[in-house]
């Protein structure tokens, strides 16, 4: 073939060949594989439809009926029919089959058929399955949920997927965001599993119920609508507004809960309001209960007692149990104290 200009080069679709077209502009001679070689000008047939252009690169493929579609460079790249004002900007193997979407590089990633007005940022084996959806990078993430996002989408060993309306991965390995607006900051091998659930990060952590959180930690479980568990290790929010800030192997399975941390601290079921906050082997399983700390304490079923010490058990309600108590500072007159109050009488405790 003899020299020719690139304006003067015919209008026709991008051929994948190996035969070099050698080339002159401006008294410079250049080559270039046939595949390489777009025409200046918008493909009409075959090779895009109305309005559709491959610039550069290497067997880059727009179907006929993606108008106003480009592909910028790249290899083996492909806008499929019905996929107008799609864009892939470069990569290999890149995939689009939705209006309005775009992929900016990577390897073998997808946006699939009526997926429109999607992103795909890089990456690979990155996919965008429905309207809306966001991939910006790493290997394997799928963005499967209406308007759902992924900002790193995983490793070899474990991808993200958000498969939930309006859901969202922020990074991390292996989590799963699978019910609507759910959202996974990081960390590896957690799942958002219902409506507007959150995991913040750590590892295996599981958010089961509408507005349940786990912030992080490890084997961590909300399984109950506004239930939190702040951090730790294995610990349970299972009731209604309960919570269970940090420590191991804690449950707080009663309404309106609290366990602020320690060690195989319960407060039973069907049981509310009640609170532990640390220590070891504490059993709340009344209402309005607290053991403060200490080890093997029960409120033993008396509602309204309170504990402060070790290895006490409650013997009636609305009582508090100590071990030993120290009252400091008692007053010595009963002027100006109300009814129930404590003071010494020469030495004497008398109650006013």
């Amino acid at each position: 073939m003899s020299n020719v200009k690139i304006s003067q080069l015919p209008l026709q679709p991008v051929v994948c060949s190996t035969a070099l077209i050698p080339i002159v502009q401006d008294g410079t001679n250049f080559s270039a594989y046939a595949c390489n070689i777009a025409a200046p000008a918008f493909f009409d047939n075959g090779g895009g439809g109305s309005g559709s252009v491959a610039r550069c690169g290497n067997c880059n493929t727009i179907d006929p009926s993606a108008n106003c579609s480009t592909i910028s460079g790249g290899y083996f790249n492909n806008i499929q029919n019905n996929s107008s004002y799609a864009t892939i900007s470069g990569g290999v193997d890149n995939t689009i089959g939705g209006d309005s979407s775009t992929i900016s590089g990577g390897d073998s990633n997808t946006i699939s058929s009526y997926s429109f007005t999607s992103f795909i940022g890089g990456g690979r084996d990155n996919t965008v399955s429905s309207a809306y959806g966001i991939v910006v990078g790493g290997n394997g993430g799928t963005a499967s949920g209406y308007g759902s996002a992924i900002v790193h989408g995983g490793a070899d060993s474990g991808s993200n997927t958000a498969s939930g309306d309006y859901s969202f991965i922020g990074g991390g390995q292996s989590n799963s965001a699978t019910s609507n607006y759910a959202i996974i900051v990081g960390g590896r091998l957690n799942n958002a599993s219902s409506n507007y659930s959150t995991v913040g990060g750590g590892y295996n952590n599981t958010a089961s119920d509408p507005y349940s959180t786990v912030s992080g930690g490890r084997s961590n479980s909300a399984s109950s609508n506004y239930s939190t568990v702040g951090g730790g290790y294995n610990n349970t929010a299972s009731s209604s507004y309960s919570t269970v800030s940090g420590g191991y192997n804690n449950t707080a399975s009663g309404f309106y809960s609290t366990i602020s941390g320690g060690y195989n601290n319960s407060i039973s079921g069907g049981y509310g309001y009640s609170f532990i906050g640390g220590g070891s082997s504490n059993t709340v399983n009344s209402n309005f209960g607290a053991i403060l700390g200490g080890q093997s304490n029960s409120t033993y079923g008396f509602d309204c007692a309170m504990i402060v010490g070790s290895n006490i058990q409650a013997n009636r309600a609305c009582a508090t149990f100590v071990n030993n108590l120290s009252i400091m500072n008692i007053p010595t007159s009963s002027a100006g104290l109300p009814a129930g109050a404590v003071w010494s009488n020469a030495g004497v405790l008398t109650i006013v």
